[in-house]
């Protein structure tokens, strides 16, 4: 971090001594301190310098929509409420809560570290789902039995599909859109019926 910042022309006193808190804030002589002692190191000044750092060392800060942001949290907020009174299955369930999750903290990082992180999130739940196609398949058709399961599987569905295109990911993935969609493709044939 420091010598990109140096490189890209910052002055060395804008860098060296906030880099260098951080580095006794985390040195292993303070493990037995209590936070009192620890948090001398994180002053205002220090924790702006690292979201500056964050921000001037992510070429994608400004790729995240923070309207978009808004709006999908508030949507991730209301399905997080929907799954957890649903009558999915458990495995089900904290599958696509641990997703929704991941989806959340990386929208909330995004006005720092940009897409990043959104990126990252939604990859990883797009790779869990291929890993676990069948298995989640199976789960799905196990909670078929309410209007409630159709309704938060197509949310998440819907989510993380917003996720994708806030993140600029929406080419690279549109094909993995299908697949996540197709874990829920049995419950709706079900419905249909």
């Amino acid at each position: 971090m420091k010598a990109t910042l140096l490189s890209k022309g910052v002055p060395e006193g804008l860098v060296v001594p906030y880099i260098e808190r951080a580095r006794n804030a985390v040195s292993p002589t303070l493990l037995n301190n209590t936070w009192n002692n620890v948090v001398q190191h994180f002053a205002q000044d220090t924790l702006l310098a690292f979201q500056w750092f964050a921000y001037e060392l992510n070429e994608d800060a400004h790729v995240v929509n923070q309207e978009d942001v808004t709006k999908l949290l508030a949507e991730m907020a209301d399905l997080e409420a929907e799954l957890m009174t649903s009558e999915l299955s458990v495995s089900l369930r904290l599958f696509l809560l641990s997703h929704l999750k991941l989806m959340q903290t990386a929208l909330r990082q995004s006005r720092i570290a940009g897409a990043r992180p959104l990126q990252k999130a939604v990859r990883t739940t797009l790779q869990e789902c291929e890993l676990e196609s069948e298995h989640l398949q199976e789960e799905v058709l196990a909670s078929a039995g309410t209007s409630t399961a159709k309704k938060v599987m197509e949310g998440f569905v819907k989510v993380w599909k917003g996720a994708v295109e806030a993140c600029g990911d929406a080419e690279k993935l549109q094909k993995g859109a299908k697949v996540v969609g197709g874990a829920v493709t049995a419950l709706l044939e079900h419905f249909g019926q």
